[in-house]
């Protein structure tokens, strides 16, 4: 329909989404935007089970926010405790996050956390093991991740792979 599109963009701390052919502001957050992400099951429609929630990793505290568009007055929810100090560079949403919803952040100097939203007060854990002493430069889940669970983060030394299972090591492969 008419003015109602899910494409969004993000400049700053300003969120927009596209009004027909217009760019319009629907959220301005305290600090910088360093990524932002959909679920799966992003829906505007009221009707369906899905929600209009927007994932924001942001540079600075509050460092993640859920955004909720309703198309009205968007609210915002930020989740700051257990990223102390420790900026979101990515955000991933699994393609499980209707019936599982957990979304994972790749912090710079913190490794990479999850956040269970199923819980009564979410708070950040460590993903797997111990995070090797690595500045982190991206994340990408595998094709696969509903059943392998295993998480590709890239490094200022290559490529670390590691599993979202408690304990489990994440393993470095250095670039040459």
């Amino acid at each position: 329909p008419q003015g109602r599109t899910d494409v969004y963009g993000t400049k700053g701390g300003k969120i927009v989404r596209l009004h027909d052919n217009r760019w319009r502001l629907i959220a301005e957050l305290p600090c910088s935007i360093e990524s932002l992400a959909l679920p799966p099951n992003f829906d505007r429609v009221p009707m369906t089970d899905g929600r209009p929630l927007l994932f924001v990793g942001m540079a600075n505290f509050p460092y993640f926010g859920v955004i909720e568009d309703q198309g009205g007055n968007p609210t915002a929810t930020f989740y700051p405790d257990g990223l102390e100090l420790s900026d979101v560079i990515k955000i991933a949403c699994p393609p499980d996050f209707a019936t599982r919803p957990v979304i994972y952040a790749a912090t710079y100097i913190g490794g990479i956390k999850k956040l269970d939203l199923s819980q009564p007060s979410p708070v950040w854990e460590n993903v797997g093991g111990p995070f090797p002493s690595r500045f982190v430069g991206g994340m990408a889940l595998s094709p696969d991740f509903e059943n392998d669970r295993v998480i590709l983060v890239g490094s200022q030394n290559g490529l670390i792979v590691g599993k979202d299972v408690p304990g489990s090591p994440w393993s470095v492969r250095e670039s040459k």
